[in-house]
Order: C-alpha cells, then sequence, then structure tokens
C-alpha cells in the first residue's frame, strides 16, 4: 500500500513538471501568434 502511494506521488510530480514545461512553452509562444509566424515554416516546428 504505500508503495503505491509512492509511485502516484511520484507520477503526480513528473505530471506536474510536465504541465511546467508545457506551459512555459505556451507562454513562449502565444496562441494569438503574429501572422508573420505563419510564413517562417522552419523555426517553430520544436516538436
Amino acid at each position: 500500500m504505500p508503495r503505491v502511494a509512492q509511485e502516484a506521488d511520484t507520477m503526480n510530480r513528473e505530471i506536474e513538471l510536465l504541465i511546467t514545461i508545457h506551459t512555459g512553452v505556451l507562454r513562449k509562444q502565444p496562441m494569438r501568434s503574429p501572422p508573420d509566424t505563419q510564413n517562417s515554416s522552419g523555426r517553430h516546428h520544436n516538436f
């Protein structure tokens, strides 16, 4: 039982980290992006 709780805690921490990274990326690239970002195809493919 404690082991399962520990694993869940670790998973929660990883998810939290992922969300933090994701929001950071989204903050760097706002969803309402300026029109010139659509023209430059090479720069904005981070995935």
